[in-house]
């Protein structure tokens, strides 16, 4: 069709860790464009019968990109929008009508939501192959921290071992990081990379 497919492109980027080869000026044009649209029409402003919850791994091609925040506003609606709600799931696809009496697919479809647990992984931690590094915290959410004892992680398996993580807003606005579990140290290091909503000192 000659069109761009960012859901496609995610795989490029998050599976095939191919970001180091792709054209960055184009690459994020197209996520921008994608996330503009995507408020768009569910805002309101734009014509649209249905899409396919496979757009979910975009949100981790986000993370990788370093844009939480669209990550975070996109998983959000997602998690809103599961179909039906109870059953914690997504159909292949969705209509604007829930009542439309057009296909969904399989239910529960369970390759979403296994596109949905590699994205919710690599919230907390993901590797970066070009490199040999392991980056921490580059999809975690602001609001995460504020909690009281902010978050924790066990057991999150890893190409270098299984994470124990553990993220704190500190009251002087700094975040305290503590890194854990059964790992050894990449070749190219832990890279922290935690909500900054106040300049923060990284603790390990």
């Amino acid at each position: 069709m000659a069109d761009y497919d960012p859901t496609a492109t995610s795989n490029a980027v998050t599976l095939l860790q191919s970001m180091a080869h792709l054209p960055m000026k184009q690459l994020d044009e197209m996520f921008s464009h994608f996330v503009r649209d995507f408020r768009r029409r569910h805002g309101g402003e734009m014509a649209w019968n249905n899409y396919t919850a496979y757009e979910i791994r975009i949100v981790g091609a986000l993370v990788h990109l370093g844009k939480r925040a669209d990550a975070l506003e996109l998983l959000e609606f997602f998690l809103t929008d599961r179909r039906p709600r109870h059953w914690n799931q997504w159909p292949e696809i969705s209509w604007k009508d829930p009542r439309s009496p057009g296909h969904l697919g399989d239910v529960p479809h369970t390759w979403i939501a296994a596109e949905y647990m590699l994205v919710f992984a690599a919230l907390f931690a993901y590797e970066r192959e070009v490199d040999d590094a392991l980056i921490i915290g580059a999809g975690v959410d602001e609001r995460w921290l504020m909690l009281r004892g902010g978050i924790s992680v066990c057991g999150l398996p890893t190409w270098y071992g299984r994470l124990d993580l553990t993220l704190d807003r500190r009251p002087d606005g700094s975040v305290l990081v503590e890194l854990g579990g059964g790992l050894r140290v990449p070749r190219g290091g832990f890279v922290l990379r935690p909500p900054a909503a106040a300049p923060s000192a990284l603790s390990p």
